[in-house]
């Protein structure tokens, strides 16, 4: 089996911008440098029978009340085809499956011609009182291998 999918925190666009609405219950409260949130896609991510790929983007809060992020996600377009059909009509890709608390809201951007960001996500709660992110999976992105690795190798998309 193909395991060239080797994915990193380095395709988060430089550890990720996380847009961080601390105490988002409060507008003056302040940033605790002792909590670290983050945002991590798995690494050798096994290809799917019929050449396709399931990433799940995770969020770790670290202790942290966030109520909003904001992500870039570089890949080797390559070797790696995303279809940004949108079947069921909800303004979204079919093949970027959100798993958010009601109160968020995602914005999903694709640009196949953007070489260091095609997906770019924005994802918050807009409304006071602000909710917060759980940890987990909150984005799970399903990719086509267009290209074959040579026997034994590995890809890496950094």
């Amino acid at each position: 089996m193909f395991r060239w999918l080797t994915w990193g925190a380095a395709l988060l666009t430089g550890a990720a911008l996380l847009l961080l609405l601390l105490g988002a219950r409060h507008v003056q409260q302040t940033f605790s440098p002792q909590r670290t949130p983050s945002l991590t896609i798995a690494q050798d991510i096994p290809l799917n029978p019929g050449g396709s790929a399931t990433v799940p983007v995770a969020f770790a809060g670290d202790g942290a009340s966030v109520a909003g992020i904001l992500f870039s996600i570089d890949y080797d377009q390559a070797c790696l085809l995303f279809d940004p059909a949108d079947g069921n009509g909800d303004g979204r890709p079919d093949a970027a499956t959100f798993n958010l608390p009601p109160a968020f809201y995602a914005s999903f951007g694709y640009d196949p011609n953007d070489s260091d960001g095609e997906i770019d996500v924005v994802i918050a709660d807009y409304s006071p009182p602000y909710a917060t992110f759980t940890d987990g999976v909150i984005l799970t992105l399903r990719f086509h291998a267009i290209c074959a690795p040579v026997d034994g190798a590995t890809r890496r998309t950094e």
